[in-house]
């Protein structure tokens, strides 16, 4: 994936470079700590950006055992 622009953030990169914690950040954003939670492993921005204070994602990215594109499982349900 391409270098993101100077002005577009992700959350991890936010975290990692300001002395804010995960509750304010999501307070700021507008948004659920758990949302928050979920995009932290995002660091590429690939399903999520943050553009002048503004929280953007895309669909496609879920947890909860349905699809996680970032880390998926290493073995099917039924595996063993």
């Amino acid at each position: 994936m391409k270098k993101l622009p100077e002005d577009v953030l992700t959350i991890p990169h936010i975290l990692n470079n300001s002395t804010i914690n995960p509750t304010q950040l999501a307070a700021n954003l507008g948004i659920n700590r758990a949302t928050l939670r979920k995009y932290m492993a995002d660091g590429s921005g690939e399903y999520h950006v943050v553009i002048d204070g503004r929280f953007y994602s895309r669909p496609g990215f879920y947890t909860n055992g349905r699809v996680d594109s970032i880390n998926p499982p290493s073995s099917s349900p039924g595996e063993r």
